[in-house]
């Protein structure tokens, strides 16, 4: 996952200027709260990236350890030939008679010491995976009362921009102060590639290309999660701001047939009022009021072909 903290932190800012009255009377639910690691994961979803080097150190030490083991045993081995060896000498025995021990480096282990290695490899796991620290929200920002304080925080720390908007979307899962709701516009962008290249992706089916999920802020809106919501919803639009459309296929997102809408052209009143708004907001400008009937016509009220064609006229 690739975090983007200056685009986290231009997010923050919106949602601050648009919702801080709200933000500031929603309590923070501790039983969730500080959960998420820096790139906006589950910490103990971090915590198992680091399992195969816990896993390689603790399997050094073991060998390292039963490499000494045994090296013990060949000296004390060594020093009982030896004294094997003079006694024969002393007594007048012939040569060859003496016994040879075996050594205990080749040989299997005995149930004991199976059973002590297993109990040290545990041992040493947990004493490693303790030394793993995940950067947590909590002990930089330990107690917050509401959840404007962690929109705040992560406009002050550009490092843990990232963190503290993945932590305001879990705590806006479990609010119940506000009925809520999350808009996501040209959803379906945030599942091919993006414009970044990365030499971790040459040779693979992205071409070089950074996919969008793996960018931490699209990697926030993708996922098809309103039910989470205790008192909300979630709204996805899917939109095409290039002519090449691509076939999607909603199921593998969870996305069941009855939750999908396609939206209808504009009625005749409506395509009135989506001009007027265009005017208003200086999309265009000098537009005649009597030519909406022919515009109408002439676009049979298709929002992203009036969109288009008013902009290049007007």
């Amino acid at each position: 996952v690739y975090i983007q903290s200056e685009f986290t932190q231009q997010f923050l800012e919106r949602v601050s200027v648009r919702n801080r009255e709200m933000l500031e009377r929603m309590p923070v639910h501790g039983a969730c709260y500080g959960d998420s690691a820096i790139d906006g994961s589950h910490h103990l979803y971090t915590q198992r990236v680091y399992d195969p080097l816990i896993g390689k150190v603790v399997q050094q030490r073991i060998d390292d350890k039963l490499s000494g083991r045994v090296s013990e045993e060949e000296s004390e081995e060594e020093g009982e030939e030896e004294s094997e060896e003079s006694s024969e000498e002393e007594s007048g025995e012939s040569e060859g008679e003496s016994e040879t021990a075996t050594s205990g480096g080749g040989g299997a282990l005995s149930k004991d010491d199976a059973i002590g290695i297993q109990r040290e490899r545990l041992r040493l796991w947990h004493a490693y995976r303790k030394e793993v620290k995940i950067p947590s929200l909590r002990d930089r920002l330990p107690s917050p009362e509401n959840l404007y304080e962690i929109v705040d925080f992560g406009l002050q720390n550009e490092a843990f921009a990232t963190q503290c908007a993945y932590e305001l979307f879990e705590q806006l899962k479990k609010q119940t102060t506000f009925p809520l709701m999350i808009a996501v516009d040209q959803w379906n962008e945030c599942f091919p590639v993006s414009e970044y290249l990365s030499i971790k992706y040459e040779n693979t089916k992205y071409n070089g290309y950074i996919p969008a999920f793996h960018l931490t802020m699209p990697r926030l809106f993708h996922k098809w999660d309103g039910w989470q919501l205790k008192r909300g919803i979630k709204v996805a639009a899917t939109c095409w701001k290039y002519a090449n459309r691509r076939d999607y296929r909603p199921e593998l997102l969870k996305v069941k047939r009855e939750e999908v809408r396609t939206v209808r052209n504009f009625s005749a009143f409506e395509f009135a009022n989506f001009v007027a708004y265009y005017r208003r907001k200086r999309v265009i400008q000098h537009f005649p009021r009597e030519k909406l009937d022919y515009f109408y016509m002439l676009t049979g009220g298709n929002g992203f072909q009036s969109r288009r064609l008013l902009a290049m006229l007007y």
